[in-house]
């Protein structure tokens, strides 16, 4: 169950940095000195991030390990988030975005691929329980 709730936690930051940063965006416009177009590309960067690296994370959560790539993730998630207020500029923002995205790319996998095998292990065990059960004659 604590798995479930920490993959589910993890998972949950994709679609939340996403959404999140349309709050910031009018001010961002306004302190970047930016056009609409401009500011934008925070959204449209992730997003494009996102798309190129979820099957690129996958592949290396099958290759290096589910739980490993999940921390790195975790560990570029925080990182970009604790470094995207102090940009010095725009560019360096939209930077921090696409470390940010690809780190929640590789918790969607890596963390998918983690419960299905932990849940994959506890039903074949829970069927050979059953087996017994069934198999046992009492005399």
């Amino acid at each position: 169950m604590l798995l479930i709730t920490a993959v589910a936690l993890g998972t949950l930051l994709n679609p939340l940095n996403t959404t999140m940063i349309s709050v910031a965006l009018a001010r961002l416009q306004e302190d970047f000195q930016l056009t609409f177009a401009d500011v934008s590309w925070l959204i449209s960067t992730y997003y494009l991030a996102s798309a190129i690296g979820q099957p690129l994370m996958g592949k290396w959560s099958d290759l290096f390990g589910r739980k490993k790539v999940f921390m790195i993730g975790l560990l570029l998630v925080t990182l970009s988030s604790c470094l995207a207020p102090l940009a010095p500029s725009f560019g360096w923002l939209i930077g921090f975005r696409i470390i940010q995205a690809l780190g929640s790319s590789a918790l969607f996998p890596s963390g998918m691929a983690m419960i299905r095998s932990q849940i994959t292990a506890n039903q074949a065990k829970a069927c050979g329980q059953r087996r017994i059960d069934v198999c046992v004659i009492p005399l």
